[in-house]
């Protein structure tokens, strides 16, 4: 029988990965990942948990015999946080997009969102709303504009 994976729901596989990423940061960093002091000890465990990258069930073991229990909670955070984002990313709506500013607009928009108190995107979008209104107010202006002499002659 196979599991029906829902919303937020586990996926022990790409869930091991997560937490086999986090990790090798936290060590790559210089952190103790492990239970242990001794750094001959600390070294051992954590090299055995680098190579067992491919094997989602050697993770899930480490994890459970050698994780530093300091690291317990914010691990299955970072894993839960990931697993929210992950879904989210499946919603065009809710994934996040990045967009390259030269640091001058970057400012301009900052410096606005700060003023009102709002997200960068908030700022955006009431930039846009106000060139959409300056648009409209330029064409009915145009619209508005009376017939010239020389076209009244033609």
């Amino acid at each position: 029988m196979t599991k029906v994976y829902r919303k937020h729901q586990k996926l022990p596989i790409r869930e091991a990965r997560w937490k086999w990423d986090y990790l090798n940061a936290k060590y790559q960093k210089g952190e103790n990942i492990t239970k242990y002091i001794e750094s001959e000890m600390v070294r051992k465990f954590a090299l055995e948990l680098i190579n067992s990258r491919e094997y989602p069930e050697q993770i899930e073991d480490w994890v459970a015999k050698h994780l530093n229990p300091e690291l317990e909670k914010k691990l299955n955070l970072a894993v839960r946080a990931r697993r929210k984002r992950s879904y989210d990313n499946e919603k065009i709506m809710y994934a996040k997009k990045s967009v390259f500013l030269e640091y001058q607009a970057w400012k301009v928009i900052s410096d606005l969102a700060t003023a009102k108190d709002i997200s960068l995107s908030e700022a955006i979008l009431l930039l846009e709303k106000f060139a959409s209104s300056e648009k409209l107010a330029s064409w009915q202006k145009e619209a508005e504009v009376p017939i010239t002499k020389q076209e009244e002659q033609e």
